[in-house]
């Protein structure tokens, strides 16, 4: 295990251009809110993001949050800096495949995208390349949808505590609303929002780890979301992206002083 942290994401300030339909303009991808989205028609679109050429950007962190990509879909990132390719990905797999043994044979269709936990998150963590123009090509010619969509392009680089985190990170899925029982017994349920926890404990925090976890919590707050993945690289792929999450910090964080020049704490990162 290796947490890694996307904490300023590089997106945000760039030009942003790409196909699109009229009323989910690419530039939603910039913008906060799960209804806020971008929109291409058919299954297959190219998103183009530049900066100043004097201040180029440094990048090996790519994701693409809250699409509808299904799980035969590719995505390719190619980056340039005055004009030089500095990164060409080559065609990936955009979102990790369910596996052969978990397949309903005969009853679920393919490439489907109805798969939340799955086809919610895309990330790419690429060597650190310098960039003043990025091109994000995504590719999904079996999907059912006849458009492909997301919500957040977040880019940017990573940031790693010294030591990870402990044995026993997990995730849970909380549903807002309420539920009781009727007089006759059944179960009356009244959902409103849902969303995913990913919960993890530090339990070996240096001086270097406390004192950047403490700046950025001054500085983005419980307010503005960021990236983190709790096992980036896995050879499971699935696993990764089960625990990979766009999430905004707790509104309280406390750091226990636990030995000499060691801290700990524990986070609860609530999905944005």
């Amino acid at each position: 295990m290796g947490l890694r942290f996307v904490f300023d994401n590089a997106a945000d300030v760039a030009q942003i251009s790409g196909g699109s339909v009229p009323q989910m303009p690419v530039s939603n991808l910039q913008r906060e809110g799960r209804a806020v989205r971008w929109r291409q028609s058919g299954t297959s679109a190219q998103i183009t993001l530049m900066w100043p050429t004097a201040t180029p950007e440094y990048i090996d962190a790519i994701a693409l949050v809250g699409s509808n990509l299904s799980e035969e879909s590719t995505w390719r990132i190619r980056a340039w800096r005055g004009g030089v390719e500095t990164y060409d990905s080559g065609p990936q797999a955009a979102v990790p495949p369910q596996g052969i043994g978990e397949m309903e044979w005969g009853i679920q269709p393919l490439a489907v995208t109805s798969y939340w936990m799955r086809s919610r998150l895309s990330v790419m963590w690429p060597e650190m390349f310098s960039v003043d123009t990025l091109l994000i090509e995504l590719d999904d010619p079996k999907n059912q949808d006849g458009y492909l969509q997301a919500s957040r392009l977040v880019c940017g680089l990573f940031w790693a505590p010294t030591f990870g985190e402990d044995w026993g990170g997990s995730w849970r899925m909380v549903y807002e609303g309420r539920r009781e029982r009727m007089e006759s017994g059944d179960p009356l349920v009244e959902l409103s929002s849902s969303y995913r926890v990913l919960s993890l404990s530090l339990p070996a925090v240096d001086l270097r780890a406390r004192n950047a976890l403490s700046e950025v919590y001054r500085r983005i707050g419980p307010a503005k979301p960021f990236l983190l993945s709790l096992m980036p690289e896995a050879t499971d792929r699935m696993q990764e992206s089960d625990y990979t999450i766009w999430g905004l910090l707790p509104m309280e964080l406390a750091n226990r002083y636990a030995s000499y020049q060691r801290w700990a704490t524990t986070i609860d990162i609530e999905e944005a």
